[in-house]
């Protein structure tokens, strides 16, 4: 911890200052108050820097799956045996106030449970989705699924809250004596075409992208070099099911869904992410401003930075990833790979992502910032300026309350005076 945490103790020190020089003040503390006036400021300042330097720190990265398997439960009901007490007045004490008895009766009702529709993804997370999601995926895997339970209902009455409901295959929204749990199963083996890629967000803590940028050997990236380079910014997670993995240019859903497959691929076997930066008509100097700006990227992640002109043939291409390190030739193998091709169509893309899932699986090793071993111990975290002032103010106002407190408490110590 810096000086900026213990700064407040010169508050603490001039109030204890004056309140033993003035007698009057004197008489008003206590010996236990003492430590209040030292103790309050310096925790306060100790949390109140701990969390701005926490919220610096804290990440997000992105983790990609695959659908593995497929639900839908359909609307049931059953019966739930229950006994409750209630009390209930039976007559009067001595003194004419009203006793009361407790008796049991039988409060058993009916449990409706509405339809759900649900995956599991291949990093065994559970995400649940609506029926027109799931005919839509159904539908992509070719309509397969098999019951693999079946649950007796209590009553064949509607179902009023499940009305939203439309294909539950019982007339007249009527559940019918049983109801089925259905599940569909895509293997890994199954054709790209039937992949349905996830994308999840994950928080983390990440010392890198809070450090002083000149440590890592990034220069500062301000507003005027994001205008000049065209710089992304990390794209949304527009559903869980769908994220922009190329970036800079547009290019079909066909190829975007193709990539996030390959993530959806890589992920859970080596913990890695892949995305494509595109930059039209600018030099290679754009891909440096990127990688700081972007401070490396993600622990779990490779950027391949392409230049292009305007009938889209390769000019340069640049790849960063905090991993590469422990990834052997993986960066100069993608190098390698882009600059074979003259020109980068979606055709291109494609056959690249085919090599990038082959290349990824076999040579991709994810870093991780936690291990000590991996050369990050030496990175200090300070707390920025604006939040260092903020603390200063606040401790001084927080120790002129506390000495208000014990001089007008009614605890005092005779033996000070």
């Amino acid at each position: 911890m810096g000086f900026e945490y213990f700064a407040n103790l010169l508050f603490s020190c001039i109030a204890l200052i004056i309140l033993l020089s003035i007698k009057r003040l004197r008489k008003r503390l206590a010996f236990w108050e003492i430590p209040i006036i030292v103790l309050i400021p310096l925790l306060f300042s100790i949390a109140f820097l701990s969390i701005v330097i926490n919220s610096k720190t804290k990440c997000v990265e992105y983790w990609g799956s695959t659908v593995v398997k497929l639900y839908e439960e359909e609307p049931w009901n059953e019966w739930i045996h229950q006994t409750c007490t209630r009390s209930y007045p039976c007559g009067t004490d001595a003194n004419g106030n009203t006793t009361y008895c407790t008796e049991t009766y039988d409060c058993s009702y009916q449990a409706d449970y509405c339809p759900e529709w649900y995956v599991i993804t291949s990093s065994n997370e559970k995400i649940k989705i609506d029926e027109k999601t799931y005919d839509k995926f159904l539908k992509k895997i070719g309509g397969k699924r098999i019951a693999i339970k079946t649950r007796r209902n209590h009553s064949a009455s509607s179902f009023a809250a499940c009305t939203g409901h439309k294909k539950d295959s019982r007339l007249n929204g009527r559940v019918g004596k049983t109801s089925f749990v259905y599940e569909s199963i895509i293997s890994s083996d199954d054709e790209i075409s039937k992949q349905i890629p996830v994308t999840t967000t994950h928080k983390y803590k990440n010392k890198l992208k809070a450090t002083d940028k000149s440590v890592l050997g990034y220069s500062e990236v301000d507003t005027s070099d994001i205008s000049r380079y065209k710089l992304l910014d990390y794209p949304l997670v527009q559903s869980p099911f769908y994220q922009q993995i190329i970036l800079g240019e547009k290019v079909s859903f066909r190829v975007q869904e193709r990539y996030n497959i390959l993530n959806g691929i890589i992920g859970p076997k080596v913990e890695g992410r892949i995305y494509i930066c595109l930059f039209k008509n600018q030099p290679i100097d754009a891909a440096i401003y990127q990688e700081a700006y972007w401070v490396g990227g993600n622990k779990n992640e490779v950027i391949i930075c392409v230049g292009l002109d305007e009938n889209n043939k390769v000019k340069w291409n640049y790849n960063f990833s905090w991993s590469f390190s422990k990834s052997g030739s993986l960066s100069a193998n993608i190098k390698t790979k882009m600059e074979s091709y003259s020109i980068l169509s979606e055709k291109e893309l494609l056959e690249f992502g085919d090599f990038l899932q082959v290349e990824m699986i076999n040579n991709f090793k994810r870093i991780h910032f936690e291990d000590k071993t991996e050369g990050f111990e030496y990175l200090k975290i300070e707390p920025p300026k604006w939040a260092v002032i903020l603390n200063l103010i606040l401790s001084f106002l927080i120790c002129f309350g506390v000495t208000l407190f014990v001089t007008n408490n009614e605890f005092d110590n005779r033996h000070l005076v």
